[in-house]
């Protein structure tokens, strides 16, 4: 007597949000892959949410769902769901703060209150015209961190902390400066910039390009006034970081 074994394919689906654990806040960016199949990645979109879904090979659908979440900047994590949950889930992201090594803790400490704040303001805000104690604090880490802990935290997983690193990098006249603006350009993460009433989104190599470095862009004016005559850079970009600049910001705002 023959027997036949046929094979079922079987449906893995997981729906969620991922997000820092320490400042609740979503994350955007993470890659997301089935152990066994490394090559077939999903990425979280800029709400944090993520859609899974596979057909697996394998007989049962009772397996297992092995996923591997990883970004830049946070410890990397192996979790196994269900092979069908019908309910979103949400993931926690630790950071990874190794990359970190060697910042003093009060500027680690200033960094994460940055990060929970999470905008940029001109120093007025609202109505009434306060200045928010995160322009202070912005202020603060811009004089006091040294230059290799400012180097370091161009890496750091949040795009506030990143911009105010920048800004007080040009403003003491890294010359790395060019390329440090060429990498953050072509990431699509969006900085809150505050003024008065109004809040206005900027990809983050957006924000360095025209509002730190005065720099137009062909197809859009800074919000400041034009600059005066004796204006003068404390770094001049090369025409060739420009143009490779302002095409990486021209993507990435599209992106958005």
């Amino acid at each position: 007597m023959a027997i036949f074994l046929f094979g079922c394919d079987s449906n893995q689906k997981l729906e969620g949000y991922i997000v820092d654990e320490d400042s609740e806040k979503v994350i955007k960016g993470v890659r997301i892959w089935k152990k066994q199949r490394p090559n077939m990645i999903e990425v979280s979109d800029k709400n944090g949410f993520f859609n899974y879904y596979r057909v697996s090979k394998e007989f049962s659908n009772r397996s297992d769902l092995n996923l591997v979440f990883e970004k830049e900047g946070y410890n990397s994590l192996e979790k196994s769901f269900s092979s069908y949950n019908p309910e979103e889930v949400e993931v926690r992201l630790t950071k990874n703060f190794s990359e970190f090594k060697g910042i003093r803790s009060e500027v680690l400490d200033t960094v994460r209150k940055i990060e929970l704040d999470n905008f940029i303001s001109t120093g007025i805000v609202g109505i009434a015209g306060k200045k928010p104690k995160q322009f202070d604090r912005r202020i603060w880490l811009m004089s006091k961190a040294k230059n290799d802990e400012l180097l370091k935290l161009i890496k750091y997983p949040n795009v506030v902390v990143k911009a105010t690193a920048f800004e007080s990098l040009y403003r003491r006249g890294n010359p790395e400066i060019g390329n440090i603006l060429i990498k953050l350009s072509n990431q699509d993460e969006l900085i809150q910039f505050r003024s008065g009433c109004t809040s206005y989104p900027f990809q983050i190599g957006e924000y360095c390009f025209t509002e730190i470095m005065k720099y137009d862009l062909p197809w859009k004016k800074r919000i400041e006034p034009p600059l005066s005559n004796d204006y003068k850079r404390k770094i001049e970009l090369r025409e060739v970081e420009k143009e490779i600049i302002t095409k990486n910001i021209k993507k990435n705002t599209t992106a958005n």
